[in-house]
């Protein structure tokens, strides 16, 4: 069962600049349909009904525990290819639940099925999540998006199935998946902070415990049957000359590794601990190099928020470095504003591009112009786009989109619109064949049409004054 906040937004900030997104597939309509707690069951070589009746078993279970919902969402069973070397490919039952309950609702229980008995590295979770470090919107270095997750998996019929053969020979994977007969149970969380820590260029350091908050001594369980601190950090500037000091892939555990590993493991920093050792803080930082982007924000307001039909609005972008290094050649384009609105909308007034050599720390920049909205309707305006160069690499950040509403008229301006614009056109159409005179050929017969349905109305009323 996943219980999540956000984290597509997490996965889609993930893609490389550039990404394709598969054709047809609508990422916002995901996003939407993506429910908050899921739970997915999956049975191998299970008849289709009884997968189902089997998991039905299993959501009421889960329902249970958690106090929540869970209603089915979809069944289906999809074709595995067949393997090299496998007999048949294996038969796939799938079963998905929903529930419509938060991530901040049930983050508590989900803490309360980690082993705190045992002690260890639990005690770190409970603490980062009771400082609100887990769950997204709790404090003020809450992540931007997170995952928790729980259940069991059955290793030895997923081995069946799973090439492991060269883990096994590197002991990787009593690492990875204990070799055990029972179904293991598992619990964990993912958080994703959007916000980068600055450091000066060439010389970063990121530090876990300080990004979760933690201040408490970090000691191993003695009971676990292991324990890892994995930490692996993108280094820009690695050689193939580089020192010790220069890896940016750190291991402390304590699990004796094998001549195998060892030898797999030479590009990285291991420690390994005795069971029940307290982690000096260091293990819990890594160093790296390498530029990062700056802290800054970018904002794009409309104002009014409601405009009238073809009337005009102001448009204002901000950039806003809150960071303590200079963005240098600094530019803001937002010439895709009106994107998607090629006739009822135009800039007025202004220009949609601004540039500037350098935005010094606290410091904001400010770009506005005047745009005319024809119809009426609801306009989305599209971010506006900043590219800026830190440490001699370009960086680029959008602004959010702004919404505009443009009422409908009242229906006495539509009338007398239409009617404007019917006299208009029948003015013109008279002029063929009037030499020119269409105005005054309409006037004079609607004063004609007029002064008729007036005499008819002044007689009806004298009919009516002398009783007949």
């Amino acid at each position: 069962m996943v219980s999540q906040d956000s984290i597509l937004d997490a996965v889609i900030d993930a893609l490389p600049e550039g990404a394709d997104i598969p054709e047809g597939l609508d990422v916002d309509s995901i996003r939407n349909l993506l429910p908050p707690t899921a739970l997915v069951v999956v049975y191998l070589d299970v008849p289709s009904e009884l997968a189902e009746e089997k998991a039905e078993a299993i959501s009421s279970a889960f329902s249970d525990a958690f106090g929540i919902g869970l209603r089915r969402m979809i069944a289906l069973s999809p074709p595995l290819p067949e393997s090299d070397g496998a007999e048949r490919a294996p038969l796939v039952s799938i079963v998905v639940y929903e529930a419509p309950d938060e991530l901040a609702d049930l983050s508590e229980a989900f803490i309360d099925l980690l082993p705190a008995d045992r002690g260890g590295l639990v005690e770190l979770m409970e603490e980062a999540h009771e400082r609100g470090r887990l769950t997204p919107g709790v404090a003020s270095g809450s992540p931007d998006c997170a995952a928790m997750f729980t259940g069991f998996v059955n290793l030895a019929t997923l081995g069946e199935y799973l090439p492991l053969e060269e883990l096994d020979r590197l002991n990787v994977s009593r690492l990875i998946l204990p070799s055990i007969d029972a179904p293991l149970g598992l619990t964990g969380a993912v958080s994703y902070w959007k916000r980068g820590i600055q450091s000066p260029p060439g010389a970063h350091t990121f530090d876990m415990l300080r990004l979760l908050g933690v201040e408490s001594p970090v000691s191993f369980s003695s009971d676990a049957d292991m324990s890892n601190v994995f930490m692996i950090a993108t280094n820009l500037t690695l050689g193939a000359g580089m020192d010790k000091g220069d890896y940016a892939v750190t291991l402390t555990t304590t699990t004796p590794l094998t001549e195998a590993v060892q030898g797999v493991a030479q590009w990285m920093t291991v420690t390994e601990l005795p069971p029940g050792a307290l982690v000096d803080p260091s293990h819990f930082r890594i160093d790296l190099s390498g530029v990062m982007p700056l802290n800054v924000a970018v904002s794009k307001q409309a104002s009014p928020m409601e405009a009238s039909r073809n009337g005009e609005v102001q448009v204002t972008v901000t950039v806003r470095n809150d960071d303590d290094h200079q963005m240098m050649e600094v530019a803001l384009d937002d010439g895709d504003a009106l994107l998607g609105y090629p006739t009822s909308t135009s800039v007025a007034s202004g220009s949609t591009g601004a540039a500037w050599a350098v935005i010094h720390p606290g410091e904001s920049k400010s770009l506005t112009y005047t745009v005319k909205l024809g119809s009426s309707g609801v306009y989305t305006l599209r971010p506006a786009a900043v590219r800026y160069v830190h440490g001699g690499k370009a960086f680029s950040q959008d602004s959010n989109p702004a919404e505009v509403r443009v009422s409908r008229p009242s229906a006495l301006p539509f009338v007398a619109e239409a009617v404007a614009s019917t006299w208009s056109s029948t003015s013109r159409a008279l002029d063929g064949f009037t030499g020119g005179n269409g105005s005054s050929i309409l006037m004079a017969s609607t004063a004609a049409w007029a002064a008729a349905l007036a005499f008819m109305e002044y007689r009806g009323f004298r009919k009516w004054l002398s009783g007949g």
